[in-house]
């Protein structure tokens, strides 16, 4: 994925040690991008065709100045299609859900304690980042 200049990805194992093909895409942003939807389908696509993934689960892990970006959840609604058309069509639209941590959130920041090392480590050193990131803007 080097090329396409996603922040990590990684495949894991089910604790019932199938093989099973599920990659967790992280993607990092500091500032809102219209296009990050359509940024996350084409890596999608490239775990999918590429890596033969069964699974892939979208992760933004987001520490930008607005508190309350963005304001979707899933690739149809980024699109601003219209209610009756998305809906109308809903089956035959490619749509996919994104999990989006807000790191500008304080309520996420609290959590980070509670979450197991390997997950929770990725989400601490994003959000060291922002902090560093704050301080030399500030400074």
């Amino acid at each position: 994925m080097r090329e396409h200049r996603a922040d990590l990805v990684v495949s894991v194992r089910l604790k019932t040690d199938e093989n099973l093909s599920i990659y967790v895409l992280t993607e990092h942003k500091s500032q809102p991008d219209r296009d990050l939807t359509a940024q996350l389908l084409k890596y999608q696509t490239h775990l999918y065709v590429q890596q033969k993934a069964a699974a892939v689960l979208p992760i933004v892990v987001y520490h930008g100045q607005r508190k309350n970006w963005p304001n979707w959840r899933d690739f149809v609604q980024s699109r601003n299609l219209p209610n009756r058309f998305a809906e109308d069509f809903a089956e035959m639209l490619v749509s996919f859900g994104v999990a989006i941590v807000n790191l500008r959130d304080q309520s996420y920041r609290d959590q980070f304690d509670q979450i197991d090392l390997d997950v929770g480590l990725g989400f601490r050193l994003m959000a060291d980042i922002w902090e560093a990131n704050e301080k030399h803007l500030q400074s």
